[in-house]
């Protein structure tokens, strides 16, 4: 087993290295034992949820200045910032004003909402109600910042299309105003 004989040469090599891994894999394999979502591999959690199949999907357009967002050459991590930016913003609504990890985070880790310095926490990780009212002049500013241009409008547009699996088909409904900036 491949392990097994890398473990052997880091310990003939090691011994502090050993014994540093194998706390590791303890370590690793006792949260996943107890499903408990610490490390960033081997999650429980990340192929624990089945995805439910969906038969409609909504394709998000930005316009600024009436001119589509991907034509304003943006990089990639600044188009993600702005167009995650404003599902977070849209998410944020639909839940009544409250950040969406927030309540995935309380529902799922028990165990760091428990914490003594979750309270504390709290209140610098997640986004609050009252910045819901700020997210329009965050949101141009941005937009200005990595477009290097004056914005004056922006709009988002949703589109539905729907798949018919019956015919293998699919419908696209006409798109719709969903916000202006």
């Amino acid at each position: 087993m491949l392990l097994i004989d890398f473990l052997k040469t880091v310990k003939k090599k090691s011994a502090v290295l050993f014994w540093s891994f194998l706390t590791i894999i303890f370590f690793q394999l006792a949260c996943t034992f107890l499903k408990m979502e610490v490390t960033p591999f081997l999650l429980y959690g990340m192929y624990s949820e089945k995805i439910p199949v969906q038969n409609e999907f909504r394709i998000v357009e930005i316009e600024v200045n009436d001119v589509p967002a991907s034509s304003l050459n943006l990089s990639g991590w600044h188009s993600d910032i702005l167009y995650t930016g404003y599902e977070n913003y849209n998410n944020m609504l639909r839940n009544n004003g409250t950040d969406i990890v927030k309540t995935r985070v309380e529902e799922r880790y028990h165990f760091l909402t428990r914490s003594f310095l979750y309270p504390f926490l709290k209140n610098k990780i997640y986004n609050s109600k009252s910045g819901l009212a700020n997210f329009s002049k965050w949101y141009s500013d941005k937009f200005s910042q990595f477009a290097h241009i004056d914005v004056r409008t922006i709009r988002v547009y949703s589109t539905i299309i729907e798949f018919d699996p019956a015919s293998f088909t699919f419908i696209k409904q006409p798109r719709k105003l969903i916000a202006t900036f």
